[in-house]
């Protein structure tokens, strides 16, 4: 995906639901929800040596290895970035990943 449509592109998926749009009331503001996804998403892409950023609150940008990038806006297209740009399967329920989100990592 281009840069600019990264930006204007705004495409809505139902795994954006967590974070709500500016205007809506909630205990959260909207981009501390996006920063902890960021996060949660981070520690996946890194079992990879992927590295995914926020991207002004609307997009990912999903680096790899290698340095390919790539912006993307959903969740599903975060996961096929992450395989494009490793060269590797994402498997969710690696060791990898499983240990990522162990108590003491």
């Amino acid at each position: 995906m281009c840069g600019m449509c990264g930006i204007w592109g705004n495409s809505w998926h139902w795994t954006v639901i967590a974070a709500p749009t500016e205007g809506v009331s909630t205990d959260r503001p909207r981009m501390a929800v996006r920063a902890e996804q960021a996060k949660t998403l981070s520690k996946v892409a890194a079992t990879l040596h992927v590295n995914i950023t926020d991207w002004s609150g609307s997009s990912w940008t999903v680096q790899g290895p290698s340095g390919s990038t790539e912006v993307v806006e959903t969740l599903p297209q975060v996961w096929e970035s992450i395989e494009r740009v490793s060269g590797r399967k994402l498997e969710p329920l690696s060791d990898a990943i499983i240990n990522a989100f162990a108590p003491n990592a």
